[in-house]
Formats: C-alpha cells, sequence, structure tokens
C-alpha cells in the first residue's frame, strides 16, 4: 500500500479523515514490518517524514479555536504513531534522521502544557526507546534534547510520568560520554532543575 503517499495527499487536500485513517494503519502494522517485505519498510520511513512535518506545522495565531484543536489532534495522533513505530528496530534510523529533531521541538513547544500530558508521555517514551542505541543517544544530544527535559523537570506536571521519563532519558545520555559531552548538562540548567525536581520530591 502506497501509504506515504496516500498521507501527503490526504494532507495536502485537508482530508483529516484518510490522512487519520492512514496514520492508524501505520501506527498498527508499521511496527511489525520488517526488512525486505516489498516496498513495505520504505514506505513506513515515508510515513515518518510525512508525520514530521506535521509535527513542525506552526499553529496559525488568526485560526478558530476548533481549528487549533484539529491541529494538536492531528500532531497527537502523529506522536502516537512515532511512538508505535519506535518498537521497530528496522526505523530507528529513519525516526532518529528524521523524526527526532521534530519531536524535540515538539516537546519545546508542549512544556507547561497539562493537557497534552498523555501525547508528551508518547513523544518522550518513543526518544526513550531510540537514545538505547549509542549513535542516536549522540544524535538526541546533539539536536538539544536535554533543554526541554530541564524544563519538564523544573516545571509543574499533572502525572509523575513525565518526570520519571524525563530523568530515564537522561541517564541513558549519562551513560554514554560522547552523548553526555554534546548534552551540555551544565549550559542547559539541567542541574538546577534536577536540583528543583529532588525538592519537589522531598517535600
Amino acid at each position: 500500500v502506497p501509504i506515504s503517499d496516500l498521507l501527503r495527499d490526504a494532507l495536502t487536500k485537508g482530508d483529516i479523515y484518510l490522512f487519520s485513517s492512514c496514520l492508524a494503519l501505520v501506527r498498527f502494522c508499521g511496527p511489525h514490518i520488517a526488512a525486505g517485505q516489498g516496498g513495505g519498510l520504505e514506505s513506513v520511513r515515508g510515513a515518518i517524514q510525512v508525520a514530521t512535518n506535521v509535527l513542525t506545522l506552526p499553529v496559525n495565531p488568526d485560526a478558530t479555536e476548533k481549528q487549533m484543536k484539529t491541529q494538536e489532534s492531528l500532531k497527537a495522533e502523529c506522536v502516537s504513531a512515532l511512538e508505535s513505530l519506535s518498537r521497530n528496530a528496522s526505523l530507528w534510523s529513519s525516526i532518529s534522521t528524521d523524526a527526532l529533531p521534530s519531536v524535540i521541538q515538539y516537546l519545546h513547544s508542549s512544556v507547561g502544557d497539562e493537557q497534552g500530558e498523555a501525547t508528551k508521555c508518547a513523544a518522550l517514551r518513543a526518544v526513550l526507546q531510540i537514545v538505547q542505541v549509542p549513535s542516536h543517544a549522540v544524535s538526541a544530544a546533539t539536536a538539544g534534547v536535554v533543554a526541554p527535559l530541564a524544563h519538564m523537570l523544573s516545571t509543574r506536571s499533572a502525572s509523575d510520568e513525565v518526570p520519571m521519563l524525563a530523568l530515564e532519558i537522561l541517564r541513558v545520555i549519562a551513560t554514554n560520554q560522547q552523548a553526555r559531552q554534546k548534552a551540555r548538562f551544565l549550559e542547559s540548567g539541567l542541574v538546577r532543575s534536577i536540583c528543583v525536581a529532588l525538592g519537589k520530591c522531598v517535600t
């Protein structure tokens, strides 16, 4: 199925139903596609690129409340699809290269948004899956993942899952010497954020 082409066409035409249907197909089938099965893997990689483009769409300040909710809903669906696809090791390189910078940008923009906690957790779980590979941990650190994680630790969260996932990602990066050097923990304010988080736990 030329799923990436269908996604692009649906996005261009503004066909939200078709876009969501195709994305659901990618979300549930993509994790089970292996390398060498026809063109399935390449098609899913194309879908990752489309989902990445949606995540980076700017919010139109003149948009109606309904339009803004629709856009946020589409972004949430894309994050859920990426989280699901992150369980497929054959797609890790594509997610790291194409999606990781956009996911980090999304995390930046979602700091302090308590309504999007579930989507934020999904994005963090996808990042956590990817950074287990040392080279992808370096890519995440280079792309600036530490900054939004630091903000999340120092900002009030509606659930304990967000700071726990953030700390787990940071732990993986900290155990990788090359990633740790790229992360610039001191310059990003991470140490201060961890102190704030520890203080909250104590009180």
